[in-house]
């Protein structure tokens, strides 16, 4: 099940009037060099918890409290090696509902036990970074990184085949291959020039087709500046966005920090 999917889930989630649920925010980022921190947030958030259900609820519910901790601290703990800079848990008392997530981007410390799952912090994560794609526009080339939650999920690389005057589509990190020769060059670009709005055309179907299955709330265009913009009007079909930065050629995981970075600017 896609990530998204997971949490529409939990917010669907029916649940019971006898329930509780135990809600984990974490910050999981570990400076370079440095010892992890959030093995003692986590168990000082979980050990205030256990104190504060100790001066007013059940000691049934303590119990239930005692048991949830103790199993979501031995789950993350085996994820130790593999955590990001974000880590979610939502454990339910009924043991119906279980999410825990590693996430790209770093969340608050926080922890709560309450009579339904506290959304907000996640709910704010997701207005800052969205489902998206972020579009890089060359004159003979363009990629498509298909985002949310500041991870990069698939890439997608497009070139533009004077030939058959169409896009060759290619999965992943593929290098996108350049015309050489001078002469070639400009005969080429003279071409692109001509035939823009057939180059704009063609590729137009192949975002939206993108947008709607992968759910994207916005487009953000970077690349060539004067592209960019021109593409994005026309992508009449979703919000789009234009970052003035050409970051054409660089790693894809900078591209995704420097889309963020300007935007939060």
């Amino acid at each position: 099940m896609k990530w998204i999917d997971k949490w529409k889930a939990v917010q669907q989630y029916e649940q019971s009037s006898s329930e509780c649920f135990l809600t984990i925010y974490l910050n999981t980022e570990t400076a370079n060099g440095a010892n992890a921190e959030w093995p003692l947030r986590l168990k000082n958030g979980l050990k205030k918890l256990m104190e504060y259900s100790h001066s007013g609820e059940s000691p049934e519910q303590q119990k239930t409290l005692k048991r949830l901790c103790a199993k979501v601290e031995k789950d993350i703990n085996s994820h130790r090696t593999t955590l990001k800079k974000g880590l979610i848990v939502i454990a339910s008392s009924s043991g119906d509902l279980y999410f825990l997530e590693k996430l790209q981007v770093q969340l608050p410390n926080a922890f709560y036990w309450e009579s339904s799952p506290h959304l907000d912090e996640m709910n704010e994560v997701f207005t800052q970074y969205p489902a998206a794609g972020v579009i890089q526009v060359g004159s003979d080339h363009i990629r498509v990184l298909d985002t949310l939650l500041g991870n990069i999920h698939q890439e997608y690389r497009f070139d533009w085949d004077s030939q058959t005057e169409n896009w060759r589509e290619h999965i992943g990190a593929e290098s996108v291959k350049k015309v050489s020769g001078r002469t070639q060059k400009e005969n080429y670009d003279e071409r692109i020039a001509v035939n823009k709005q057939r180059w704009m055309k063609r590729i137009i179907p192949v975002l939206q087709r993108f947008s709607k299955q992968k759910r994207w709330q916005e487009l953000i265009f970077t690349g060539e500046k004067a592209l960019a913009a021109e593409l994005s009007k026309e992508c009449d079909f979703a919000k789009t966005r234009v970052i003035s930065k050409n970051m054409n050629g660089a790693p894809a995981h900078e591209v995704l920090n420097g889309v963020y970075s300007a935007i939060r600017a």
